[in-house]
């Protein structure tokens, strides 16, 4: 069986995360986790083409304690603004027409969402945002 090396870097940096910080995924009486970063619960991210979706698979407890996990998606037009050309935490970073960002792609290893957006002056500025402090599992479900 093949194993990409992108699953292996999720994993090791979820494994990493989880020793430093063992709390990170805590589960209150309930039987969901608390919100947690969700590149340290959640795997096999994607950007789907020509959106702004993120698809994750993320972790979660049902009421009773049993770990599980499913499919989660977030339109992170939701959460990411930009401001004269950079990305920015915020909502709205497609839906400036006279600044619109190109060629958005998500970095798995980085954790991070990159392109290029249009500056007030026209030009397009290449620029990158960390996704860690932004987007959260919250039960198994991607929130900004």
């Amino acid at each position: 069986m093949h194993y990409s090396p992108v699953l292996y870097t999720s994993y090791f940096t979820a494994f990493i995360l989880l020793a430093i910080n063992p709390g990170v995924i805590a589960t209150p009486a309930g039987g969901t986790p608390t919100s947690s970063s969700a590149n340290a619960t959640c795997t096999s991210f994607f950007l789907v083409p020509y959106t702004a979706d993120l698809v994750a698979v993320c972790d979660f407890n049902d009421p009773d304690g049993t770990p599980q996990n499913h499919d989660a998606r977030i339109h992170l037009d939701n959460c990411i603004g930009q401001d004269n050309g950079v990305l920015i935490p915020g909502s709205g970073f497609l839906d400036i027409p006279s600044n619109p960002c190109q060629n958005i792609t998500f970095d798995d290893v980085q954790f991070a969402l990159q392109g290029a957006c249009k500056s007030i002056a026209g030009t397009f500025v290449v620029t990158s945002l960390p996704l860690s402090n932004i987007v959260s599992n919250s039960g198994g479900n991607l929130t900004c």
